[in-house]
């Protein structure tokens, strides 16, 4: 008889408060007996969850992160290496030719244009092959552009010489500068 009871004490109790809430309820230990008589009665809204991970996205987290991200990161750190490293090298060697402006000049553009630059582009050459893909990137429908969310995806740009020069100019008084 107590079997029934319960069972009918349920159903009133999900008339009243919705399946979800009554779960939620027994999950926390609270019997719905035990609500105060004010609350019991009550509609109550509870608001909807409007995402679900799916089973495939929750065993990919486990994994770690994606391999494109992982070497976007390590090109990031090797581009920031390289140029903590140079910036260094500016100013050392800018002290070091404290009264020798062209002289200054001309080491400074000679040791940025032999750097070797050809692994760290081929990485990136490599991770704007394969980012667009393996990130998922759609194609914008009407100009076949690759877009990242709302705007379009641009490639890493590949590191030179030039660029560096730009940031590091073979300018004394700059150098010396900070």
């Amino acid at each position: 008889m107590t079997g029934t009871k319960d069972k009918r004490s349920r159903q009133k109790m999900q008339e009243q408060l919705g399946d979800k809430f009554l779960d939620l309820l027994i999950a926390q230990g609270v019997h719905p007996e035990d609500l105060p008589e004010d609350l019991k009665g009550v509609a109550v809204h509870i608001p909807q969850v409007n995402f679900d991970v799916p089973l495939e996205l929750k065993v990919r987290a486990k994994m770690g992160p994606p391999p494109y991200a992982v070497r976007a990161k390590y090109i990031e750190d090797l581009v920031e290496k390289l140029e903590r490293d140079l910036e260094k090298q500016w100013r050392d060697l800018a002290e070091a030719m404290a009264e020798r402006t062209e002289h200054f000049k001309k080491v400074w553009t000679a040791v940025v244009e032999t750097l070797e630059l050809d692994e760290l582009n081929a990485l990136i050459k490599e991770h704007n092959t394969f980012y667009p893909i393996e990130a998922n990137l759609q194609p914008h429908p009407e100009t076949g552009q690759i877009m990242m969310g709302a705007t379009p995806w641009k490639p890493k740009k590949k590191v030179s010489a030039a660029d560096l020069l730009k940031k590091f100019p073979p300018e004394l008084e700059r150098a010396l500068e900070g």
